[in-house]
């Protein structure tokens, strides 16, 4: 399983006066969400869950464009070495018909550079940004998904999204500190199935 959909969370996990990021001539990005702009709700909500809100990001994709394969990773300064991050909330803040893929590859991982340990970051797959994995023998589509509602997703395993609709996706993931398991969260999650 790669996500459980959450049929019973809110939909709406930011402060009222939070500002998207000014991204004029930017196709595709994403930007941390501090802590400070979710809402007190969300908040206490993850607290009666046992989930601690680390805070997050927030995706924008123009139409048309599709990211790179990729898993999630952080740097872990105890280990010295690149960390998988297991899952996040992920919302489609304009229900946008943006596909979110799950390949299997044996192609070559590229890891990030020394420059990106500052925060959140992506191992990618044969070369960096790559979206070629649709009629390619080297991959493997495993499950296709569209966020219609907020939505557990593993974000350790490869992964892609691509806009197909005709105006921006913009997409909050939430993270929560530890690292928990996609399996640990959805446990904990299971009243808002």
């Amino acid at each position: 399983m790669f996500y459980q959909e959450l049929s019973k969370f809110p939909e709406e996990v930011l402060v009222k006066d939070y500002v998207f990021p000014d991204t004029a001539g930017i196709a595709q990005g994403y930007w941390h969400i501090d802590f400070k702009f979710f809402n007190e709700e969300i908040i206490k909500l993850l607290d009666k869950c046992s989930l601690e809100l680390s805070g997050g990001e927030i995706f924008k994709k123009s139409p048309g464009k599709f990211g790179g394969m990729h898993k999630d990773v952080i740097w872990d300064s105890a280990t010295n070495s690149w960390a998988a991050w297991g899952c996040a909330i992920n919302i489609d803040v304009f229900k946008t018909k943006s596909p979110m893929y799950w390949i299997s590859t044996k192609a070559k991982p590229i890891f990030p550079s020394n420059n990106d340990k500052h925060g959140l970051t992506g191992i990618h797959y044969r070369v960096k940004d790559n979206n070629n994995f649709t009629n390619n023998k080297e991959f493997t589509v495993l499950e296709r998904l569209i966020l219609s509602k907020p939505t557990l997703v593993k974000t350790n395993e490869v992964h892609s999204v691509r806009n197909l609709d005709v105006k921006d996706r913009w997409c909050i993931s939430m993270r929560f500190k530890g690292n928990p398991s996609f399996e640990e969260c959805a446990e904990r999650l299971k009243e808002y199935i």
